[in-house]
């Protein structure tokens, strides 16, 4: 009987967190497609002890999840960057998902890690972000997203990134999507991109090969190091970085829109309610 071939890099996935309320969506996705990894990360970048505490049971709880805990002072967004120093193995791939991604394609692992191995140049790759500002720009001029309120090419637009109203509609329209078995039709947007002269993207869910962190770690353990790892990187070692059409998740909220999703819908309940029933 032949054995599977052996795949060129192990795939790590990594998550600064973090808030149990967004984790606990997360997690059946991730347990869901199990097969597909080798462990989760979590970058424990918070003093709060509920969700510390809810972190560390789940790392009791099993065993392809390690907790990373900082030598360094947490400081919210902050602090993320100095994390990128356990993420620099040469015979991994690395994901990144923000603890608020609360919706995966089911071959969503799989299917990254393989756009990963087939796109080498890019530095990092981005999949299909659901509710991200430049790639919701995307989907609205592709007529994807019917909206009032027009979207500008922009990672900190007031529309795409700040407008939770608009968030809101970008949501409800997915979450029809899913329930109608109609996911798909949000490939057709595009099939990659390349960001616009290096623009800003924001790095809700990035994958990157961890040999070419290896050198470069340092430069990512800034305050900002979003700006880092989408534009000065990139632009630096003249890597830019890309996004592909599939496959497809959704990340839940910036933070100038959570209050409007959080207190006045039921957004969060509803991607809840599709986790508890995969």
């Amino acid at each position: 009987m032949n054995s599977a071939p052996p795949v060129p890099y192990k795939c790590v996935i990594v998550t600064p967190a973090g808030r149990k309320r967004y984790i606990e969506i997360l997690y059946p996705y991730l347990k869901q497609q199990r097969n597909d990894f080798t462990m989760w990360h979590l970058w424990l970048n918070t003093y709060v002890y509920d969700d510390i505490a809810y972190m560390s049971k789940l790392e009791r709880e099993n065993d392809w999840i390690k907790c990373i805990k900082p030598s360094w002072p947490v400081n919210g967004t902050h602090s993320i960057g100095h994390f990128f120093r356990h993420s620099i193995d040469p015979d991994t791939i690395y994901i990144r998902l923000d603890d608020d991604i609360v919706y995966l394609t089911p071959d969503f692992i799989r299917t990254l890690y393989a756009e990963r191995l087939k796109h080498k140049e890019p530095l990092f790759v981005y999949p299909n972000i659901i509710n991200n500002a430049i790639i919701s720009y995307i989907h609205y001029i592709k007529h994807l997203i019917s909206s009032d309120a027009v979207p500008k090419y922009a990672c900190m637009d007031k529309v795409g990134w700040k407008n939770g109203k608009f968030a809101e509609l970008v949501h409800n329209t997915f979450i029809d999507s899913i329930k109608s078995n109609t996911v798909d039709k949000w490939k057709s947007s595009f099939t990659t991109h390349t960001p616009v002269k290096y623009a800003r993207v924001s790095i809700n869910c990035v994958a990157w090969f961890g040999k070419d962190l290896e050198t470069l770690h340092n430069d990512i353990a800034n305050e900002d190091e979003e700006q880092i790892v989408s534009v000065e990187l990139p632009k630096k070692i003249k890597r830019p970085n890309l996004i592909v059409n599939y496959p497809i998740c959704a990340h839940f909220a910036f933070y100038p829109q959570r209050p409007h999703l959080e207190n006045n819908t039921t957004i969060l309940q509803q991607y809840k309610e599709l986790s508890e029933n995969l």
